[in-house]
């Protein structure tokens, strides 16, 4: 069946794009009150998260912010804490660094970052008129105050690769203890932030029947799998541009989904000199995936860029682990260990990430992805160690202290499994 869509019809279906999935993580100042910025944004937008609980660090919305992000890609991560970080024993550049860590965990999934730094504490907050709580007297709120004026000065500046909203110029009357504001201070707040989301979400409508003279075709202006999703809700189905008499003669008439194109940044990734032998991969790799795969190949590609995964990273490590061989694959031969199928989950791993049995490649590549998610989280910004730690085990302290110091990978020989040096080294070789 083809649907003929008149030009009004395809300029609704293209203007009704969704709303942005957006994650607030937080402490008090961003709980689901009612009256919060955040219940003001969760009221105004259609798809909100909130992960938000009064009292907490920025230690545990590291956690909570791995833990939502294992369930659900955000395209928006608001982030607001360390307020109780400065009440406490913590240092500022611990707050900080915690900070940092969740920025780059959203940006490791392809989200966006937003950092509030919070309410002016020059001008919010006054010393002598903190009232005390179950976490600190209102002598060590003031003590602390200085110290949470400099956070707040160092916080926009250290930040990387997120969008800082600067801190709130609202005065002292908006608040009743010192600490929290009311209200109007929260009303202030959500229109402070929706501008910034706004701007965030609204790009510029472009029109391909305005470029009819430069013969530019429509797939370069719209989006058409957001096409496809609102004929959905109709109950109703659009193959990729299948539909004639729209746009006069370029109009390209097909049924078949293109296949997603793999575009590697192994480049920005190889472990050179490593000092072992390296396995080597044969040459028609992919096209021996594509045939073990099927129809799930362009779901796997696509699933692991979500999770911020080179698919050609992906596809040598499942070859490094099952070679391909279609028994191993199918289970009829396990490792010495117990391993099994194309991604060789051990039996007492695969429980925790995998549903079904791990002889179906579909259910296997699906634990894979999974597994893989939560390593590249654990280990931001360095996915050699997050896939050496695939064949070891993750929780090696010498992956942290790697991490933490920022060690090459070929400093790592001799002091981890000398097995997953070489499945890591081969895995990035050139």
């Amino acid at each position: 069946m083809k649907i003929i869509l008149s030009e009004s019809q395809f300029r609704r279906l293209v203007e009704n794009t969704s709303s942005p999935s957006i994650l607030i993580i937080g402490d008090s100042h961003s709980v689901d009150a009612g009256f919060t910025y955040s219940s003001l944004i969760k009221k105004n937008f259609s798809d909100v998260t909130i992960g938000a609980v009064g009292g907490k660090r920025t230690s545990w919305m590291v956690s909570e912010l791995s833990n939502q992000l294992s369930k659900k890609k955000f395209d928006i991560v608001i982030i607001w804490g360390g307020a109780n970080d400065m009440f406490s024993n913590v240092s500022i550049s611990e707050a900080i660094s915690n900070n940092q860590k969740m920025v780059d965990m959203v940006n490791d999934q392809g989200g966006n970052a937003f950092i509030i730094v919070g309410f002016d504490q020059n001008v919010f907050s006054k010393e002598g008129k903190y009232k005390s709580t179950k976490y600190a007297t209102s002598k060590q709120m003031d003590q602390m105050r200085k110290k949470y004026i400099d956070f707040q000065n160092q916080l926009a500046s250290s930040i990387s690769n997120a969008t800082i909203i600067p801190a709130f110029n609202i005065d002292n009357s908006y608040t009743s203890d010192n600490s929290h504001g009311n209200s109007a201070a929260h009303s202030k707040v959500y229109q402070i932030v929706k501008e910034y989301l706004q701007k965030n979400v609204e790009k510029p409508k472009k029109d391909p029947l305005t470029k009819k003279e430069k013969n530019i075709s429509p797939q370069e202006y719209y989006d058409f799998e957001k096409i496809n999703n609102t004929l959905q809700l109709l109950g109703l189905s659009l193959p990729q541009l299948g539909f004639d008499n729209t746009f006069d003669s370029y109009t390209k008439k097909t049924s078949e989904k293109p296949e997603p194109e793999i575009k590697s940044d192994l480049k920005n990734n190889i472990i050179t000199n490593s000092g072992v032998n390296l396995v080597k991969y044969p040459s028609d790799m992919v096209e021996q995936f594509k045939k073990i795969v099927g129809r799930n190949y362009d779901d796997f590609v696509e699933s692991c860029k979500s999770i911020g995964l080179d698919p050609i990273i992906a596809i040598r490590q499942l070859y490094t682990e099952s070679g391909f061989r279609p028994e191993v694959i199918n289970c009829s031969k396990k490792s010495k260990a117990g391993a099994m199928g194309i991604a060789q989950f051990m039996p007492s791993t695969w429980p925790s990430y995998g549903k079904g049995s791990p002889c179906d490649v579909k259910n296997s590549l699906d634990a894979y992805i999974k597994f893989m998610d939560v390593l590249l989280k654990r280990f931001p910004g360095r996915p050699d160690i997050a896939v050496a730690s695939y064949n070891s085990g993750p929780n090696l302290k010498i992956y942290k202290h790697a991490l933490d110091n920022d060690i090459p990978f070929t400093d790592l020989k001799g002091r981890i499994p000398s097995e997953s040096y070489r499945y890591s080294a081969s895995i990035f070789q050139t």
